[in-house]
């Protein structure tokens, strides 16, 4: 099931933007398990962007390098990261 939330505008870069919760680390980009990203849905990204994508082995986090061999497999641009801070 999906939740919802209100994400304020501020965060969002449209409409259209939505979260995604992430289920593994990405090291390099200092993003971990139970990270929700902010995605601004569109197949449009730059070299260097974090996009949400579609791959063989199901959707994740990945950093264009080059334009992407299927542009429909990009869910959208990655534009903030939202983390809860375990209490100790």
């Amino acid at each position: 099931p999906q939740e919802t939330m209100p994400l304020p505008m501020e965060l969002a870069v449209s409409r259209e933007s939505f979260l995604f919760t992430v289920e593994r680390n990405y090291s390099q980009e200092s993003i971990v398990t139970g990270d929700l990203v902010i995605v601004d849905r569109s197949d449009k990204a730059l070299r260097g962007d974090m996009v949400l994508a579609q791959g063989p082995t199901g959707v994740g986090l990945t950093r264009l390098t080059s334009p992407p061999e299927d542009p429909t497999a990009i869910l959208g641009r990655v534009v903030g990261v939202i983390r809860k801070l375990e209490r100790t």
